[in-house]
């Protein structure tokens, strides 16, 4: 039997690389003389994989089988084993008699053909999830022994470390990925908890938080310049995490604040839907503020920020993108013709385009979307 210091050094290699979860797998399987050993974490809420499913000794139909008929129907371990402790270490008798398994669709249509039969496993079910790490012998084997199980729990802290360190690394990257993506609006996004405590702003807003804009972050916390609208906002966001189905003081979450100038600004509240267990937002945050800016007065910061074009070169773009000869847009700024042709093939290098209709076509899809009002 393979000693538990280098089965415990393939499972961290696994949290690092998931790809590595197929030769630990094998190996635990070549370890226990295991047919099957299978390593799966799910959502029940939303069936979604928050370890997609590693599996040897299944072939590719089997499997299959097991994701889409008995995973998370049709399966007699999933309640017993979501009622055992994060990592608790358990045979498969334990949890489904043999006399019991032996009459169900998964023992009839997937266990005997692929020539499993009893087992242990490791519990990773928590609250809302189901997943294990299992191992199953072929029909006609002997039991897990004492020495074997105490083998597997020597192995299950390690297993679960793992699991939670790739599930907080999928959440990390998921984090980054929605922050990245309201990155790239014209809007301004700031994402809040319940006190208002801010958790991160888009670059539009930060943009607003820098200037004159109706919003500040005070001590950490977001806040409106004329304080009657900071405790409206205040009480849209407490109301948005506190109750979802009717957020803020108006029907659909949205407040009129007193902008700059004294224009005003529409800042919506929108409650921010549960966290999966894979989560999509920082876990701190219940609401997304959303602040209605005129898109005129933000198109050339927009462009700037998403190319890296400066003012003068963001704002012959944007004539490019209304339809503006150079020649109108030299008038225009009331630069020479050279001058508007010197700031175009600067264009043309930060937004990686060779020629002005490729320039538009780029402003017309990427652009213009987010700079409409």
């Amino acid at each position: 039997m393979l000693a538990s210091s280098e089965l415990v050094d393939e499972i961290y290699r696994a949290a690092l690389s998931p790809s590595e979860w197929e030769p630990f797998l094998a190996q635990m399987a070549r370890t226990f003389h295991a047919a099957v050993a299978m390593l799966f974490m799910a959502d029940l809420r939303t069936h979604e994989h928050i370890i997609p499913c590693r599996c040897f000794g299944f072939t590719q139909g089997q499997q299959s089988l097991f994701l889409n008929r008995f995973m998370f129907e049709r399966n007699p371990f999933a309640e017993p084993a979501a009622e055992r402790p994060w990592g608790h270490v358990v045979r498969t008798e334990e949890l489904v008699p043999l006399k019991a398994l032996e009459p169900t669709e998964i023992y009839q249509e997937l266990m005997v053909k692929a020539g499993s039969h009893c087992g242990a496993g490791i519990s990773l079910s928590r609250v809302g999830t189901m997943g294990a790490l299992a191992l199953h012998r072929e029909s006609g084997g002997r039991a897990f022994s004492d020495a074997e199980m105490s083998l597997v729990r020597e192995l299950a802290p390690h297993v679960r470390r793992s699991t939670q360190f790739q599930m907080r690394l999928g959440r990390a990257e998921q984090e980054v990925l929605a922050c990245h993506a309201l990155d790239q609006l014209s809007a301004a996004v700031f994402l809040a908890g319940c006190e208002a405590n801010l958790v991160f702003a888009n670059a539009s807003a930060r943009a607003i938080l820098r200037g004159d804009g109706p919003l500040i972050a005070k001590k950490g916390r977001l806040e409106a310049r004329q304080s009657d609208d900071s405790r409206r906002l205040h009480r849209a966001i407490f109301e948005a995490a506190t109750n979802p189905c009717n957020p803020g003081l108006g029907c659909d979450g949205t407040l009129t604040m007193t902008g700059t100038r004294n224009a005003p600004v529409r800042v919506t509240v929108v409650p921010l839907a549960k966290r999966r267990a894979t989560g999509e937002w920082p876990a701190n945050c219940c609401a997304m503020v959303l602040v209605e800016q005129n898109s005129s007065t933000n198109a050339s910061e927009i462009l700037q920020r998403r190319f890296g074009l400066t003012g003068a070169e963001s704002r012959l773009a944007l004539k490019i993108a209304d339809g503006s000869s150079l020649s109108e847009a030299a008038e225009r700024f009331h630069v020479s013709i050279n001058t508007v042709g010197t700031q175009l093939q600067h264009i043309f290098e930060k937004t990686d385009t060779r020629r002005q209709a490729e320039l538009l076509r780029l402003l017309m899809t990427i652009a213009r979307p987010l700079l409409r009002g």
